[in-house]
């Protein structure tokens, strides 16, 4: 059974809460963002002067490491608690159902973990792919996971993950007007929960895999597109 998602007002109340987040360069923090970016900067060809956007970036788990890949990324999330914890200069404070960006002011526009928060994530995808010039990236929790499944049951901020399966993914990206590239289950790691004793064991699976942690769907932008 699917709970009814946690509004708009809520969610914000919930991220504005102070709680303790681990760094960016926690080695659970590493072991679940890295290898997500190196597979989608091999798949796009990310150079140095690839402009990214982070939607929803929180306190940089991702922008951390896309600030490896290149200079040129950009970091938003509604949450001004979470902001102030991420490092990256180059972050603003706006929503992702209305981007504070010109059309194609970016070549990849990601975001990790944000759908399944929002009350209409394909509004939010052509949002993306608005201001994308190229390529849109999604990563979310993956419900055919049953350790993602029980988590997403019991916070009731996180009950509209349960419905976020590759095939539900790859529906949003659709509706969007977006054209798949690749739609793989990754990784066995979650950044604020996997104790770091741990990362060495569950090393070898923290990479595609069936039933993975999390779902990675990168597309293109279609320029017939009306948005």
């Amino acid at each position: 059974m699917t709970a009814a998602p946690v509004q708009y007002a809520e969610q914000t109340a919930f991220w504005e809460k102070k709680r303790d987040k681990r760094k960016p360069d926690h080695p659970a923090v590493r072991a679940f963002a890295q290898p997500k970016v190196e597979l989608i900067s091999n798949l796009l060809n990310v150079t140095n002067q690839t402009r990214i956007l982070d939607v929803g970036c929180g306190t940089g788990f991702f922008t951390y490491y896309w600030a490896q890949k290149t200079p040129h990324v950009v970091g938003l999330d509604f949450s001004q608690e979470m902001l102030q914890k991420n490092e990256n200069p180059n972050c603003v404070r706006g929503k992702a159902e209305a981007l504070p960006f010109k059309d194609e002011s970016f070549d990849l526009v990601f975001c990790s973990n944000l759908l399944h928060h929002v009350e209409d994530p394909v509004h939010v995808v052509k949002e993306m792919a608005r201001v994308s010039k190229h390529h849109v990236v999604l990563s979310e929790p993956n419900a055919r996971n049953p350790f993602m499944n029980l988590f997403s049951r019991m916070v009731k901020e996180e009950n509209g993950a349960l419905k976020f399966d590759p095939g539900y993914v790859q529906s949003i990206a659709h509706n969007a007007g977006l054209r798949e590239i690749y739609l793989g289950e990754h990784g066995s790691v979650v950044p604020n929960r996997t104790p770091g004793w741990m990362i060495p064991l569950v090393k070898p699976l923290n990479r595609p895999i069936d039933r993975g942690f999390y779902i990675v769907y990168v597309g293109d932008r279609l320029a017939t597109v009306e948005y």
